[in-house]
């Protein structure tokens, strides 16, 4: 938890179960909960500023006051900053209030059936609060003055008003209230029957379920929380800066409702315990589909079987196998895409002042034939155990193929659109899974046993749409194209730097050294510039555990790995285009050898710190395919390093008093456990201190800390 941080939750659970006879139960059960949180301003990252503020500049002076620093040159004075105080003076706060109703009947009609059903009700608030007072620097920047200092008369600098001051005065508080209500009622018939070396099961049932949302979420401006959170009156007519701020910000109401209606089937066979067969169907039908009846339900199925070879007659002479099964599997899932409707929503405006008429943009163009995302799998699995239980494992293969995925695709902007969603993609998985488990040593004394799981997926895109792709698609990783891996990037092509300590970069050129073209469009251009540097998803995964007991004293340890992803290392420069740092800045010890006179860029690959913007003119290129030269260095294949690594999770070390011990104290069991976490991790050199599960490209995230604990427990 960080500074700025708090929590407080309070729950509550009440059960009653009563038989109303011998055959019929009912049960009630009622919970609720209330949290209330603290966090710091969404304008604040603590750990972002730890990272990039140099550790020279102190929190407080020597007579113990705040110590503040020059952040920003506003236009009506300098503006300082220091986080305490920036913490003192903004939060965020959120408040949760839910309570749910579930009652159950379970009725067992006859020996061999039983009904059940299940109504659930539930009922959640939250409300958010995000405010900054006029002491902030939050505030202050669009104030563009410090706080204290007289800002200027707008009628006399009426610039300072119409161009630099969003707000003049008081603070802002954003709040958003959120309401959700939700019922659910699920019912089935279940019946089970057995006759000689037969089994037979199944099940019907029915589901209803409905969600809705309804909320508010608005700004408000002149906030004086420190004055009975009162509100300063500002006229948009002189402060017209602030008039356009208002105007911007309107407030946004929240009102979706979501039904889904399902019913569902099982049936199960299993004969001699040798052969087992089971089936499931079940089908879904979703406020969220086109006006065809017959795309709004979709029947998903699947089949199994498994055969125990075991249990076989021929196995019965086999006395070092204990287990031997083959499991197969064929099904279709189903799934809704969240962001799609069939529709057209057009987005109401306000009153346009003008011709006094209210206007409305369109928001997404009508599908009338959207349906579900499918998915095709098929499975197939073996699972064994050896030598009394002393090796175990299964390896699973798999094949997945997504039919109709959700797709975009370019439309005439005559429609009043650029593009649409159909069902139209293709997306293939195939992979495996082994999980392997041996016991080597197991004595009265001892206990030594070892676990391995590993996996490998392979994905592929076979349709992908023909929507319109950005160069930002190839540097974030959002680029599906067909025959690619989902989650691939790609990278500049990194050449040297220039003798001034810039970057330069190959194949960016659209002429030749005579002015001839060499690319004709703008996909050969990104052809030409890009390079693809690998998958953000690894290639394998996995862990292994051991397990090892002495009489009274375990030791357990965890470790995962992950092999074949590839990751940016943190951005060196601005990516917005770079600038001289501020003498406050923490800088990255990368600099250190960076370019800083001529003949350097024979022995740094790292550029020269330097305020030219190296921005890319839209005057100077046919095809764009990035901002700036800086961020084009940040993006570059010289950036990209493996994100392989080897992990020790957690160790621990615990002793079990003897039981004699405890008897005279009264006491059933008692131990003491020493804990550590993420006990240290094997990775690339070329990571520089980034650690490898960081989230994100380029992102300045804190990795994993190490932590302790000791444990005592107590059994009474």
């Amino acid at each position: 938890m960080t500074i700025g941080e708090g929590l407080e939750r309070y729950n509550v659970l009440a059960k009653i179960n009563t038989r109303i006879n011998r055959n019929i139960h009912l049960g009630l059960k009622v919970s609720g909960s209330l949290s209330k949180a603290e966090h710091p301003h969404t304008s604040i990252d603590v750990y972002e500023y730890a990272y990039n503020t140099s550790r020279a500049i102190p929190l407080r002076t020597a007579s113990n006051e705040l110590y503040f620093y020059a952040n920003e040159a506003g236009r009506n004075g300098v503006l300082s900053y220091n986080i305490m105080n920036e913490l003192n003076h903004t939060g965020n706060k959120n408040d949760n209030s839910a309570i749910d109703v579930a009652v159950n009947l379970d009725w067992k009609v006859a020996s061999w059936m039983r009904f059940s059903s299940i109504l659930g009700l539930s009922r959640s608030n939250v409300t958010q609060e995000n405010w900054g007072d006029e002491q902030s620097y939050y505030i202050s920047s669009m104030r563009q003055s410090p706080y204290g200092k007289m800002l200027p008369n707008p009628i006399e600098d009426s610039e300072f008003a119409e161009r630099y001051c969003l707000l003049p005065f008081g603070g802002e508080l954003m709040t958003t209230n959120t309401r959700n209500t939700s019922y659910t009622w699920r019912n089935s018939l279940s019946l089970m029957q057995s006759f000689g070396k037969h089994e037979v099961s199944g099940s019907i049932g029915q589901e209803v379920r409905s969600s809705k949302y309804d909320g508010l979420s608005s700004t408000q401006y002149g906030y004086l929380p420190e004055r009975g959170k009162k509100f300063v009156d500002i006229d948009p007519t002189v402060w017209k800066r602030y008039g356009a701020l208002v105007k911007s910000h309107p407030d946004v109401v929240t009102d979706t409702k979501n039904n889904v209606i399902s019913l569902y089937a099982t049936a199960a066979y299993v004969y001699d315990s040798r052969y087992i067969l089971n089936f499931n169907i079940r089908t879904d039908g979703s406020n969220k589909f086109g006006q065809s009846k017959s795309v709004r339900f979709l029947p998903i199925w699947s089949v199994s079987t498994r055969w125990n070879v075991i249990n076989e007659k021929f196995m019965k002479n086999v006395d070092f196998l204990n287990d031997l099964a083959i499991r197969a599997s064929y099904g279709i899932q189903g799934n809704v895409h969240p962001d799609q409707t069939p529709n057209l929503i057009a987005s109401l405006g306000t009153l346009e002042s003008m011709p006094q008429e209210y206007i409305s943009t369109l928001y997404k163009l009508p599908n009338n034939k959207l349906k579900w995302e499918k998915t095709n799998s098929y499975n197939i699995a073996i699972d064994w155990a050896f030598w009394n239980n002393r090796i175990y494992g299964s390896l699973d293969v798999y094949y997945k193929k997504g039919v109709d995925q959700v797709v975009t695709k370019n439309v005439a902007p005559s429609t009043g659109a650029s593009s649409v969603s159909i069902n139209d993609g293709d997306v293939e998985n195939k992979g495996w899974d082994l999980a392997v488990s041996f016991v080597p040593i197991q004595t009265r004394d001892w206990m030594w046993s070892l676990s391995f799981n590993t996996g490998k997926n392979y994905n592929k895109v076979l349709n992908a749409g023909n929507s319109a792709i950005t160069w930002q698609d190839y540097i974030a990783g959002t680029l599906v194209s067909n025959g690619n891996a989902i989650n691939s990037f790609y990278s500049y092509k990194f050449d040297k730097l220039d003798d001034q300590g810039f970057p330069t970069f190959k194949d960016i050129n659209e002429k030749d050294e005579e002015g001839n073209a060499v690319v004709h469009s703008l996909q050969e251009m990104y052809d030409r510039a890009f390079v693809l540097s690998g998958k953000r998803e690894p290639d394998l995964t996995g862990g292994f555990s051991t397990y090892l007991k002495y009489k009274n004293i375990t030791f357990n340890a965890l470790f995962s790995f992950s092999f074949g992803n590839k990751m940016r290392l943190n951005d060196l420069y601005e990516s917005s285009g770079q600038r001289l740092p501020y003498p406050d800045q923490n800088m990255s010890s990368e600099f250190v050898n960076r370019w800083r006179e001529p003949g350097d860029e024979d022995r740094t690959i790292i550029p020269v710190l330097s305020d030219k913007s190296l921005q890319i003119n839209d005057k100077d290129v046919t095809y764009r395919i990035a901002d700036n030269g800086w961020d084009m260095y940040n993006k570059s294949d010289i950036r990209v390093v493996s994100g392989s690594f080897l992990r020790c999770r957690s160790m621990s070390i615990r002793y079990d008093f003897k039981r004699e011990w405890l008897k005279p104290v009264y006491l059933k069991g008692a131990s003491v456990s020493f804990d550590m976490g993420n006990v240290f991790v094997i990775k690339d050199k070329a990571l520089k201190g980034r650690d490898p599960e960081q989230i994100g490209f380029g992102s300045r995230s804190i990795p994993p800390q190490r932590s302790y604990s000791l444990r005592f427990n107590i059994t009474l």
